[in-house]
């Protein structure tokens, strides 16, 4: 396959083939990644801190934050700041403000979050090289088609923007290979649900489980992406 910097996170995810989505399995990295940034070295950058103030975090980051552990006292810092930081905006507020323009901004400070804006960007430019590998790599679009597919989320993101990200001749030939990979992995997922269903009939009591056990946290993880189940 072609490696160049920007294909490496790429390459590593959709080599190793994850029984998940691969670009959550890229979020995921990436996630863990912005979390020790943000309680190590970005303690000690002025404009990192000053960017945190400002936005904050979303409830999912900052628990990512606080669950980690690996700086009590830094993040004790980062929520003192952003403290000071809403105070000050909610006391111009409060004195120069109609109640709902005051609602508008506090709405605007609780939806944003410094780790989800760089999220955000750098999936958009993992989706973009994704294009530009399968439009460029045979290699990769063999592997492409070897996945075991995609989020539902994930799925859309690379149907919604393929026209753009693609050169026009290649653009079927990826939506085909795409929605192949996705109608496989439903299939599968379908078959295991349903006769995880039919063992709690008594016909099908003594018949074995196959694949199936665990086959409803599968498909929740598969059609909206990671998330934690007890």
């Amino acid at each position: 396959m072609i490696e160049k910097i920007y294909t490496i996170p790429v390459n590593e995810v959709f080599t190793a083939k994850p029984c998940s989505c691969p670009l959550c399995a890229m979020k995921e990295r990436f996630e863990q990644d912005r979390i020790d940034y943000v309680l190590g070295p970005a303690l000690m950058e002025p404009d990192v801190r000053t960017a945190t103030n400002e936005k904050g975090f979303c409830p999912r980051h900052y628990a990512m934050l606080f669950n980690s552990h690996k700086n009590s006292v830094g993040l004790g810092l980062l929520t003192n700041t952003y403290i000071e930081t809403v105070q000050k905006k909610l006391s111009g507020g409060m004195r120069h403000r109609s109640d709902k323009d005051l609602a508008a901004a506090l709405e605007k400070m609780n939806s944003s979050c410094f780790i989800c804006d760089q999220l955000n960007f750098t999936m958009d430019r993992y989706i973009d090289v994704i294009y530009w590998q399968y439009a460029n790599d045979k290699d990769f679009r063999q592997l492409f088609r070897e996945q075991d597919g995609f989020c539902l989320e994930h799925f859309r993101q690379l149907c919604a923007r393929a026209k753009k990200g693609l050169p026009g001749k290649m653009k079927g030939e990826f939506m085909n290979d795409l929605c192949n990979v996705q109608s496989r992995k439903l299939a599968e997922l379908q078959a295991d649900v349903d006769w995880f269903t039919k063992k709690f009939d008594y016909r099908y009591k003594d018949e074995p489980w196959n694949n199936s056990k665990d086959a409803v946290q599968r498909s929740i993880q598969f059609l909206k992406g990671k998330v934690e189940l007890n």
